[in-house]
């Protein structure tokens, strides 16, 4: 079933009768015919990729500057319209806190800011952890990674430059808020392993992306030089992915998994963590894919093995091959969006009739109920808490900012956690679904919002 959301705005702009046809600059094709992946491919633009080629800036800047001659022309000012923007934009902000171990951080950002910073709350007290405006005063620095160690005693937090996605990490020691070592440079993705001493860096740089060949993986020595990292593991081909990660579980034996694959299908293999034996192929697929999470000895696979709105299967972590994987969450007819363990129970996310839906199921396979949503919404993210047994559930609506409650992983109640004070009005507000029916059964659900009265 196709689903469209359809957004319609509280101010409608529209062109006079007699306003002039959109007729941009004329971009020049000049074709490049490559072979990519055994396909051959034709492009007419790619010359436009070069950013540093004058004929492409002066291409930019005459495109903008028709843009914008024909909305001046075109399409009236509504009065007030920036100013609305900008209350909404340029004010303090201040993301919902999070936990990671027994610590609590959060991104904020205070009017006239460029930038998110990160903070840390102790005794009640906010104390700002990282401020990328320190590195780069002209704003252009962002935060764009932050992975804490398992306490969140140690943070790896990495920063790029105008969004390029090349990224810099630094380790930040919490406590003291001091970075420790050397930066580490042109880091795609950054995981600590089990053991706190280590961690497994991807590298992604200009060249690298230049030539399209595959991202490496490799395990680095926190504190030492980056160049002495070893060499884990690469996609035979740079359309494919490949990860390296460790399970986290305190009180039992835990693994580390290595997938490779490419956006529908991958294939896993798992070792005991901290040790150098020969991986052990556990699935493999052309064209499924799977993700394990490991729990009290068991590992849960999320997977679309044969079945497209997926489900969930199990075995036992000391006997992980396929040919032992048993069926745990049949697939149903909506589609399984995501599934969190707890002490008691796996809540299961799904979507019906553009409706989010959660589940709790037992250890055992048993349903025990649907867990009805606090309030009306869709259900964006759910973050898992060991600490404290809780479910972080973000309610996103569009016409109020979102909401995140605590789910109890034991007794299943709710408790309202967060929300950011909007300086928007919207009372006036409406929002309704409408379904809309074909001949072939099929069905368009939208959610429609608009002012009241409209």
């Amino acid at each position: 079933m196709k689903i469209y959301i359809l957004l319609v705005f509280l101010s409608i702009v529209t062109m006079t009768i007699n306003a002039q046809q959109f007729k941009p600059p004329v971009t020049k094709q000049t074709p490049v015919t490559e072979t990519i992946h055994g396909k051959i491919l034709t492009d007419k633009y790619r010359w436009l990729e070069d950013k540093t080629n004058p004929e492409v800036v002066s291409w930019t800047k005459a495109q903008h500057d028709y843009t914008l001659e024909y909305i001046h022309k075109n399409m009236p000012e509504i009065s007030g319209l920036r100013d609305e923007f900008m209350r909404y934009l340029d004010r303090d902000i201040k993301g919902a806190p999070f936990f990671v171990g027994n610590r609590q951080f959060f991104q904020a950002k205070k009017k006239g800011d460029l930038q998110y910073k990160l903070y840390t709350i102790e005794n009640n007290t906010e104390r700002l952890l990282f401020d990328p405006m320190t590195i780069d005063n002209t704003g252009k620095t962002a935060i764009s990674g932050i992975d804490f160690n398992r306490d969140g005693s140690k943070l790896a937090i990495g920063t790029q430059v105008k969004g390029d996605e090349i990224n810099f990490y630094r380790i930040i020691d919490v406590e003291t808020g001091k970075q420790e070592g050397n930066i580490l440079n042109n880091i795609n993705g950054f995981d600590w392993t089990y053991d706190q001493k280590h961690a497994y860096i991807s590298i992604r740089n200009s060249e690298i992306v230049k030539k399209q060949e595959p991202i490496k993986t490799y395990l680095w020595t926190v504190g030492a030089d980056q160049n002495t990292a070893e060499f884990i593991v690469a996609p035979d081909d740079a359309k494919d992915i490949a990860g390296v990660w460790d399970t986290d579980e305190t009180s039992e034996q835990n693994y580390t998994f290595f997938s490779q694959g490419d956006f529908y299908s991958n294939t896993l293999k798992m070792r005991k963590v901290g040790t150098k034996d020969e991986p052990k192929e556990i699935y493999s697929s052309k064209k499924f894919r799977s993700y394990p999470s490991l729990h009290k000895g068991k590992l849960y696979f999320y997977t679309n093995d044969n079945a497209p709105n997926f489900k969930l299967m199990v075995v036992d972590a000391d006997k992980p091959e396929y040919k032992n994987w048993k069926e745990f969450i049949p697939e149903k007819e909506t589609m399984m969006e995501g599934a969190t363990i707890t002490s008691d129970y796996i809540i299961i996310q799904d979507k019906k009739d553009v409706m989010s839906r959660i589940f709790a199921y037992d250890f055992s396979g048993k349903l025990i109920k649907q867990i009805e949503l606090p309030e009306i919404g869709n259900v964006s993210s759910m973050r898992y808490h060991k600490e404290t047994n809780t479910v972080f559930v973000n309610l996103a609506t569009f016409n109020a900012p979102t909401k995140v409650y605590k789910l109890n992983g034991k007794t299943l109640t709710w408790e309202f956690f967060y929300q950011d004070v909007s300086p928007l009005d919207t009372k006036n507000i409406e929002s309704k679904i409408v379904f809309f029916f074909f001949r072939d059964n099929k069905s368009v659900h939208l959610f429609i919002y608009y002012k009241k009265g409209i």
